[in-house]
């Protein structure tokens, strides 16, 4: 049995938790990522992990005041 990389439950840019359902087992649909808007610099900067960690919430999360496409 092939265990996960412990590195998978960590976030690249911030090394915390990233709280990702697909690293913990679950079904990607219940990932948090799913329903959320996500800053596209950030997705930029964690390119070179995206298959092995996913960002957390905290660094990936686009929030609406910051959009580019607004205002």
């Amino acid at each position: 049995m092939n265990q996960p990389d412990a590195s998978a439950n960590l976030c690249p840019l911030c090394g915390n938790d990233n709280q990702c359902a697909i690293a913990a087992g679950r079904e990607p649909e219940t990932c948090w990522c799913w329903s959320a808007n996500l800053d596209p610099v950030a997705r930029e900067r964690a390119a070179d992990t995206a298959d092995q960690q996913c960002i957390c919430a905290h660094c990936g999360r686009l929030d609406p005041e910051e959009r580019s496409d607004e205002g």
